[in-house]
């Protein structure tokens, strides 16, 4: 249910808007963080978008960082403003635990230098926020800190798997922060909360300290990245893991200057656009939304034209090979059973069949669900030689994708960043490849934003639903009106300039309009 923004104005504030505030001596970080604090003990028990909450530590930081103003000896033009950052960033003191009953109690010894970085900024760390149990399923609920649950809709979710942040961030918990993304887990979330958030290009900010859920598993890596209730927010965050001093914290951080999104001129880009990924069309309110943002680009002047990625479907059921290649072994090592969440079940059980077994049923399932029959026939364990092959065609299919956009001269593309609206709670366990958009580029491991464009309008419900993952698509579109959706922006790597000064372009449009989703209070 949406109600309106909080009285206090101060907690509507952007990062920036709070910079400005505290420059102009108009508030003061011992007040913000307290605002923040206060804000985040009265929604925790309904949202629970937060797994740890740093009361004495940041009003301690708020503190030092308000005499650092008064004495004109600042860490830089952030220094003060309050943040959040998922579970699984190690902080000093704190765990990592990803929702694992087995990581209770294994304190991180140092921050992360993702965390590390913002605190040398002088920025105030609130809290750790809520995640999906190993970060593999798109909702954000594990059986340590319960079912985060998303701002605008309770019984929906916030995505997965920083959905915490997420919730936190658009309920005014906090004005900005990190999550990571191996499968959408920043961009779903983002959209799903109607906020901002972007998937930089593998390392090109740090991801040491940062615990994986599937320890070694290279062939998809994880990324973190920034999320907040602006673009001009995640241009900030970025400029403060400034990849020049993130090469001296991770060695895999090209200490390379990045871009500025502001000296790219939006009307001379060329933007492809698709909207079916070869497995399930978008829902009619996430096509209406990507259809919206593509108007907006071709009146700014911006060469639109419809492009296909060759391959989606492989790209996106290899990208599923890939992660369960050991067959949940990893997942087995770190949990019982007993312990692991609902949405995992089915996963777990289908990455622990035998071949023999999974052979006859993709055969039986082949002339009823050609979805289901990829599924089987890829998913699950394999042998040190079929992973090897499988990464060497993931390899060729990403040049290939490559090569598509450089024939067709693309500077970004613009495509939904999950097939339907925000899901309703436990719907992630039959939905895996809703969030196949933003495999795409994971798999690619390329640079990604999501930002809201629009919300949900009565009656926009697909009319056929063949096949199963169609009627769960289906099921997540009823009763979605007034729900966000949005739109993902991808670049080639090392060009999330390029995304950033899109977002901004669309947020200048979009922001002022009726449609545009309206940050709910719970």
């Amino acid at each position: 249910m949406r109600t309106q923004a909080p009285a206090d104005a101060r907690l509507r504030m952007t990062m920036c808007e709070a910079r400005d505030a505290l420059q102009a001596g108009e508030v003061t970080s011992e007040t913000l963080v307290e605002l923040h604090l206060e804000r985040i003990d009265a929604e925790q028990p309904t949202l629970k978008a937060f797994t740890r909450v740093f009361h004495d530590r940041a009003r301690q930081e708020a503190r030092e960082s308000d005499k650092r103003r008064k004495n004109n000896n600042l860490k830089s033009e952030f220094d003060g403003v309050p943040l959040t950052v998922k579970e699984c960033i190690e902080l000093a003191g704190t765990e990592a635990d990803l929702g694992l009953p087995s990581r209770v109690g294994q304190v991180s010894h140092q921050d992360a230098p993702v965390a590390r970085m913002l605190r040398d900024a002088g920025c105030v760390l609130l809290g750790k926020t809520n995640l999906s149990q190993l970060m593999i399923f798109n909702e954000s609920r594990n059986p340590i800190h319960g079912q985060c649950v998303n701002p605008y809709d309770h019984g929906r979710s916030p995505g997965g798997s920083s959905g915490g942040e997420a919730s936190a961030i658009a309920s005014f918990q906090s004005m900005g922060g990190i999550g990571t993304d191996i499968g959408g887990s920043i961009r779903v979330p983002a959209v799903y909360c109607g906020i901002y958030g972007l998937l930089p290009t593998l390392d090109r900010i740090p991801n040491r300290g940062i615990v994986p859920g599937i320890a070694g598993q290279e062939a998809i890596r994880g990324q973190c990245g920034p999320m907040a209730r602006s673009t001009e927010d995640l241009v900030a965050l970025m400029q403060l893991l400034d990849p020049v001093k993130a090469g001296t914290y991770d060695p895999k951080v090209p200490p390379v200057p990045a871009p500025h999104p502001t000296d790219v001129d939006v009307k001379s880009l060329k933007v492809g656009v698709f909207l079916d990924d070869d497995v399930l069309p978008a829902s009619p309110s996430v096509q209406r939304a990507v259809n919206e943002a593509v108007d907006h680009l071709k009146d700014i002047g911006c060469q639109v034209a419809p492009f296909r990625p060759p391959c989606t479907r492989e790209m996106i059921f290899t990208y599923l090979g890939l992660l369960s290649a050991d067959g949940a072994k990893s997942l087995a090592s770190q949990v019982d059973f007993d312990d692991l969440d609902p949405a995992l079940h089915v996963l777990w059980k289908m990455a622990r069949l035998p071949h023999s077994v999974k052979k006859v049923a993709a055969l039986g399932a082949r002339a009823v669900d050609r979805d289901i029959a990829d599924l089987l026939s890829g998913f699950g364990e394999k042998s040190v030689f079929e992973l090897w092959q499988l990464v060497a065609r993931a390899r060729t299919l990403a040049k290939q994708v490559f090569d598509a956009w450089s024939l067709h001269d693309l500077d970004v593309v613009i495509a939904p960043p999950f097939a339907t609206p925000p899901m309703p709670h436990g719907m992630s366990r039959e939905f895996t490849v809703g969030g196949a958009f933003a495999f795409h580029f994971n798999f690619l491991q390329w640079p990604s934003g999501s930002m809201p464009i629009t919300t949900v309008r009565p009656g926009e419900v697909r009319d056929k639903a063949k096949g199963k993952l169609a009627r769960v698509a289906q099921e997540c579109e009823r009763g979605g009106e007034g729900l966000p959706v949005g739109v993902q922006i991808a670049a080639r790597p090392y060009r999330e300039d390029l995304i950033l000064a899109v977002m901004q372009a669309l947020e200048e449009r979009v922001r002022e309009t009726d449609g545009y989703p309206r940050l709910p209070t719970p």
